[in-house]
């Protein structure tokens, strides 16, 4: 308890020490820019655009679309690719019909890497991680005959991560522990709570695939975080911070939220800031934000619920019946600190100019 009220003590001494040279700690939030259905948005920029790859479109027969991909040239107007599925066919293993959490990186010799989530054909509760592969951005991605990681469970989420001081790769994940949850929200908040870690696995760095030794746990829900935490995206800062953002609670509730924490080396520990990244109510209109991700210039983006009447506390229950916008903003890194802020210059300087 003590850590946590300094932490939170130096949290807000940062923002009131800044103010000169700051807008507020939310102020580079903009959206929603997409306000159809276009949930955990996998960022990747190439040549001079920003393409957004999100989960399926849950629209029936040949509407449907596994993979999503929006474009903007300037992190700011956005265009869905109407038509297009990145991952137009699917392998044996998956039913096809829950891909989720898509991330995309390219690889050494050009080739694009996709990571996804699917269920399983012979068990469709349980949902593990699939890869395919494409010489386009835009694909098509041909996957994988076999998933590449699915442990008891199940596993969601997958994010790649290329640690630039190492020159290691590693795929960062949930492992779907709610669901094996006895009810409730999320299938999670009836005891005994099932823990949702986050793992890290190191890959082959060429390949992005091979998997190499065992996965080391990075973090794990607490009570603070509901029945889960899921949706992991690491960033490394200049100063040799690791961040590692998430999000947690339920995501059909208001109360989901974008959390981080930070440790000084990738395999952790990592301590949890006192206070979310943002939450619902920091932003107008903002409800249940998470499954952000982010680039290397910090640019991120990541989806809100976009309620039938846009209020943040309606608990959604029918999942069926709401969808997720995409928003985007831009994190601001201060040691161990995070905030979405836009920095401006000072006032003395601003005079001269």
């Amino acid at each position: 308890m003590p850590h946590i009220a300094i932490t939170t003590f130096v949290f807000f001494a940062l923002i009131q020490a800044q103010q000169e040279t700051l807008h507020g700690p939310f102020s580079s939030i903009r959206g929603p820019h997409i306000t159809a259905n276009f949930p955990d948005p996998g960022l990747i920029h190439h040549n001079g655009t920003t393409y957004a790859f999100a989960t399926n479109n849950r629209k029936p027969g040949a509407e449907h679309i596994n993979v999503q991909i929006a474009t903007s040239r300037d992190n700011q107007t956005w265009t869905i690719q109407h038509g297009l599925d990145a991952l137009p066919g699917t392998a044996l293993w998956q039913t096809g019909g829950a891909v989720w959490a898509p991330d995309i990186k390219q690889l050494p010799d050009g080739t694009f890497l996709l990571l996804y989530t699917d269920s399983l054909t012979n068990q469709t509760q349980t949902h593990c991680i699939g890869a395919a592969t494409s010489h386009r951005l835009t694909g098509p991605y041909i996957p994988l005959p076999e998933p590449i990681i699915c442990p008891h469970g199940g596993a969601i989420d997958p994010a790649g991560f290329f640690d630039s001081s190492t020159h290691k790769r590693y795929i960062i994940y949930k492992i779907d522990g709610n669901s094996l949850g006895h009810g409730g929200s999320c299938s999670n908040d009836v005891l005994p709570i099932v823990s949702t870690p986050l793992m890290l696995q190191e890959v082959d760095s060429t390949d992005g695939l091979t998997l190499i030794g065992e996965p080391a746990k990075l973090l794990d829900r607490d009570a603070l975080d509901g029945p889960l935490v899921e949706a992991p995206a690491m960033h490394r800062t200049s100063e040799g911070v690791y961040f590692l953002f998430y999000s947690a609670n339920c995501y059909t509730s208001s109360l989901y939220h974008t959390g981080y924490a930070t440790a000084m080396n990738v395999t952790g520990p990592y301590t949890k800031a006192a206070r979310p990244l943002f939450m619902t109510g920091d932003y107008e209109g903002l409800s249940g934000p998470g499954g952000m991700d982010i680039l290397e210039d910090a640019h991120i983006a990541f989806h809100g619920i976009m309620d039938v009447h846009n209020d943040p506390s309606r608990k959604l229950t029918d999942v069926r019946g709401f969808e997720r916008g995409m928003y985007s903003g831009k994190v601001l890194f201060r040691g161990r600190t995070a905030i979405v802020s836009e920095e401006v210059q000072d006032k003395d300087h601003h005079q001269e100019l």
